[in-house]
């Protein structure tokens, strides 16, 4: 792919999608194996990092006021329903639990 200036970029796919295309032809070769018309799955050897977990940042406070405040300003369709939300504070949006 080139960006409008001439450079070249590479794009690489994320590890769920190599894991992914790994496990559909793991699936099928697996398959073929089983119907005899292979010998072996050599994709079973094959070993693929496992996808990273990625960290959820829930919003502040502070944050998820900002974006209330905000909702009727861009006639957000779903305010009434982010409302009730905001009753749960501080545990709505900071990522804490309330105790029972």
């Amino acid at each position: 792919m080139t960006t409008p200036d001439g450079d070249r970029k590479r794009k690489y796919v994320s590890r769920r999608v190599v894991q992914a295309a790994r496990d559909a032809l793991r699936a099928a070769l697996t398959h073929a194996v089983t119907e005899e018309e292979i010998s072996k799955n050599v994709v079973s050897l094959v070993k693929v990092p496992k996808p990273r977990r990625r960290r959820i940042k829930p919003w502040s406070v502070v944050e998820a006021g900002r974006f209330l405040a905000d909702a009727p300003t861009r006639e957000d369709p779903l305010f009434a329903a982010w409302v009730p939300v905001t009753r749960r504070w501080p545990s709505g949006f900071s990522g804490t639990r309330r105790s029972r």
